[in-house]
């Protein structure tokens, strides 16, 4: 089985935590949280970061705000650059 590098584990992360990853990828990242402390200090950020957002109370979008982030959405996904 190929190691999982940092790059890889960051791309999974999502993944991992949507129980979207397969029993080897799986095993690949978690082999690669015992060995790597930046990796696993970033995996608990993360855990940290979705359980603190998940408890904040939901709060209506502006009109205005929707409107700018789906323009920044739609050049993005245009291939535009976004600044």
């Amino acid at each position: 089985m190929r190691e999982m590098n940092c790059n890889e584990l960051v791309e999974r992360v999502t993944d991992c935590l949507e129980d979207a990853l397969n029993p080897e990828e799986l095993a690949r990242l978690l082999d690669h949280l015992q060995v790597c402390q930046g990796c696993d200090s970033y995996f608990n950020e993360v855990l940290v970061t979705l359980k603190v957002m998940s408890n904040l109370p939901a709060k209506p979008m502006s009109p205005e705000l929707e409107a700018n982030l789906l323009a920044i959405y739609h050049d993005w996904a245009e291939g535009g650059v976004v600044a």
